[in-house]
């Protein structure tokens, strides 16, 4: 099961690149949803539940976030950050299962506010967090992934800073 979760990682990690690098928030949203499919595949197979149950609750978070133009309303933020958590109960394993929970808040409380320099910030924070999960679950197809992702996302920042200082 380790390769058939490797191979749909790196597959994921096409996808992840791509919202990770793109320019608006809708592109991010679908990629995203996309990355998250295959990760939860991914975790699933590896028997990290609670990765694979975050991962695909992500989904509907991007379809939310998607549907609705600009930030959704503050009630169906709090419902859905009360949802992943309720969710993941039955998945508890300890400290180490409640990383997907982290990683799941911070980036969809940075999707909430639609500020696309503060998305890619997250993706760094979040990346960090992954590669812990990834390293104990023994996703090193993960962990090669999360690195680039950061270099990626920092890379973005750099071009996105320096075209801010051109048109001023």
């Amino acid at each position: 099961m380790a390769l058939v979760a490797g191979i749909i990682r790196v597959i994921a990690a096409f996808f992840d690149i791509l919202a990770a690098s793109a320019s608006s928030t809708k592109k991010i949203y679908v990629y995203n949803g996309i990355y998250n499919f295959l990760l939860g595949v991914q975790y699933y197979l590896l028997n990290a539940i609670a990765g694979a149950i975050s991962s695909f609750a992500a989904i509907l978070r991007n379809i939310i976030f998607h549907k609705h133009s600009g930030p959704s309303s503050m009630w169906a933020l709090i419902l859905y950050l009360v949802v992943v958590v309720v969710i993941n109960i039955p998945a508890y394993d300890g400290l180490i299962s409640t990383l997907p929970i982290i990683m799941v808040y911070v980036y969809t409380i940075a999707l909430y506010k639609a500020n696309v320099m503060g998305i890619k910030h997250t993706v760094i924070f979040t990346c960090a967090l992954e590669i812990i999960y990834d390293m104990y679950y023994h996703s090193y197809v993960g962990v090669i992934v999360c690195i680039i992702n950061i270099i990626v996302v920092l890379i973005s920042i750099i071009k996105i800073k320096r075209r801010q200082l051109k048109t001023n």
